[in-house]
């Protein structure tokens, strides 16, 4: 059935990348270096979890 669906429907799209004409690589900034990250991570506030029990903490939370 997996096939068929495959094969007869159209391909899957994103709606934010229909009007746009380049590629991926173009949407990402190789000068990103693991510096930024560390101070990223810092300076962020919240909405990751790190782990299933966070995650479930958060779910509790008003």
């Amino acid at each position: 059935m997996w096939w068929f669906n495959l094969l007869t429907t159209e391909p899957l799209t994103f709606a934010s990348f229909d009007s746009w004409g380049g590629t991926v690589a173009e949407l990402l900034d190789a000068t990103v270096g693991h510096d930024d990250l560390h101070r990223l991570r810092k300076e962020w506030k919240g909405g990751s979890s790190s782990s299933s029990d966070d995650a479930a903490a958060r779910c509790d939370q008003p």
